[in-house]
């Protein structure tokens, strides 16, 4: 109910066109996987992916990254898709 006010006391220059959204996908590989095991391993999800992204498909955009941690660790059995 609030945001159905919002949207008519908001001016349409503020307001989205869009409602755009992300996800993200995170993967552990076993223990003792390099990162030419985990890069192999994320390929088939992208490909699966791939079938949607692109001009007037429903993504925009895939990022894929090995390792896939939040920092410049050298664990690279993780992966990340966003």
């Amino acid at each position: 109910m609030a945001s159905g006010l919002l949207l008519s006391i908001v001016p349409r220059e503020l307001a989205p066109t869009r409602i755009r959204g992300a996800f993200f996908v995170m993967a552990n590989g076993p223990e003792g996987g390099g990162f030419d095991y985990t890069v192999q391993a994320a390929g088939p999800g992208r490909k699966v992916l791939m079938a949607y992204e692109g001009e007037g498909k429903p993504i925009r955009m895939i990022n894929t990254r090995v390792p896939g941690g939040f920092g410049g660790g050298g664990e690279c059995r993780t992966g990340k898709r966003s």
